[in-house]
């Protein structure tokens, strides 16, 4: 989803519109992640250490995605550069 609407800024050439559409996507995502946590804390009965699990699983999946995504968007990027 990031890439698609990181897409929309990068095709318009101007680069306040890309920064503008990528912290769009940077903001959702933090905004779900509050989210999730609320709801998990909320509607599960966990002790302290479960709770603790879960956000370090959380987060570790959150930044292997968060890089994985970084290395996906620049390659794409890279490319769109050099066939111009």
């Amino acid at each position: 989803m990031s890439y698609e609407v990181t897409c929309l800024g990068a095709g318009s050439g101007n680069g306040e519109i890309f920064y503008g559409f990528y912290m769009a996507t940077v903001l959702i995502r933090i905004l779900l992640t509050l989210t999730i946590f609320i709801l998990y804390f909320i509607l599960m009965d966990a002790d302290k250490q479960e709770k603790l699990v879960f956000i370090l699983s959380y987060f570790f999946f959150y930044f292997a995605y968060t890089i994985l995504e970084v290395k996906h968007l620049m390659s794409k990027l890279q490319d769109k550069r050099g066939s111009e």
